[in-house]
């Protein structure tokens, strides 16, 4: 479009399926450049914050296709180190000026501000979608088995502790130190401490599988609802 030779240039919100590097790319190598240099662009789009700083006379239009406000632009109003966001300040009930503009200098008003602060949403996952995704791990069997191991693994991490108790008491009850067996003693410990890392480390494996498969559920029904045309 850019290629032609008219002094008009028509663009529809060319902005809208871009991210924000492109866009600002489009801006400085396009609109800043000798491209539509000494030419009438007419862009319209939503992202006032991107056409702000290149354009000279903004139209707002309201939700009926009204015109709302129609002025230049206030460079006072453009702050680059202001975040960029959208501008839903300006849509305004105001009346357009039908009166024609007068030699007489306008007495000052306040610059619109065009950039306002980034808004943040917060939300959670909500109750029935966790129950949708844990009921797809497994049935009965799974969930016994995974806890059965969860809980294995933590009773034997508990009796590591108490085993070391009783070698200890040992030393205390025995008449001589040579009599308590370090072989039996220390064995046992290596087989308690494999044994609770095996449990966990199966927990945690059959976890990870049920998550997968989960989630490989969820996400054929939704591309079979989405594309299956139900």
């Amino acid at each position: 479009m850019v290629r032609i030779r008219e002094r008009t240039a028509l663009t529809e919100d060319i902005f809208s399926a871009l991210d924000t590097l492109t866009s600002r790319f489009i801006l400085d190598n396009l609109f800043k450049g000798d491209l539509v240099k000494d030419r009438t662009v007419v862009l319209v789009t939503h992202h006032i914050h991107l056409a702000a700083p290149v354009a000279a006379y903004m139209v707002t239009m309201g939700e009926n296709g009204t015109v709302v406000r129609a002025e230049p632009i206030d460079s006072r109003a453009i702050s680059p180190e202001s975040s960029t966001s959208d501008v839903a300040g300006l849509a305004k009930n105001e009346d357009v000026p039908t009166t024609p503009a007068t030699t007489d200098k306008p007495a000052d008003k306040a610059v619109t501000k065009l950039i306002k602060d980034e808004e943040k949403a917060e939300g959670r996952i909500s109750r029935k979608a966790l129950l949708s995704f844990f009921s797809h791990f497994g049935g009965g069997v799974y969930w016994t088995v995974f806890f059965g191991l969860v809980l294995a693994g933590q009773g034997l991490t508990a009796y590591q502790t108490l085993w070391l108790g009783h070698w200890s008491s040992a030393y205390a009850e025995a008449e001589r130190p040579e009599d308590v067996s370090v072989v039996y003693w220390l064995g046992l410990y290596i087989v308690w401490v494999l044994a609770g890392l095996v449990a966990l480390g199966a927990s945690a494996v059959i976890y990870y599988l049920g998550s997968m498969r989960a989630s490989r559920i969820i996400h054929a029904k939704l591309v079979d609802h989405i594309f299956g045309g139900e």
